[in-house]
């Protein structure tokens, strides 16, 4: 496992040749520096309905669990590399950075994202 200077997170299960498939999970870690509690997870009351709201409260956890399913259901998992991106500003600079600080770039890359936060209309 690697952490990068923005601290982005590659695994890998063998050495890298460039055959590999990267799934990258984007937890989105937005403004959570412009939240007074950004740590404490609570309920807020908004136009759509109570939603829960705070750093890890419900966003991106679908994304995560993907990429974890996709380690799992392998048998072979040398030709695997799994990243979480810290991008959380929008910059799109600690993406740069994860593809910059790989050794050979992999073959493919699949970016796992899912954020449904809050109830659904009827």
């Amino acid at each position: 496992m690697e952490i990068d200077r923005l601290n982005n997170v590659v695994a890998s299960f063998g050495p890298r040749t460039g055959g590999e498939l990267l799934f990258v999970a984007y937890p989105a870690l937005h403004h959570g520096n412009e939240m007074a509690e950004p740590l404490r997870a609570r309920r807020v009351e908004t136009e759509r309905g109570e939603l829960w709201v705070g750093l890890g409260a419900s966003q991106s956890k679908g994304g995560l669990a993907a990429m974890c399913a996709a380690a799992a259901a392998l048998d072979d998992r040398s030709r695997l590399m799994l990243a979480i991106c810290s991008e959380g500003s929008s910059t799109h600079e600690s993406s740069r950075v994860l593809y910059e600080s790989l050794d050979a770039l992999p073959a493919g890359a699949v970016l796992t994202v899912g954020s449904r936060c809050g109830p659904t209309s009827t």
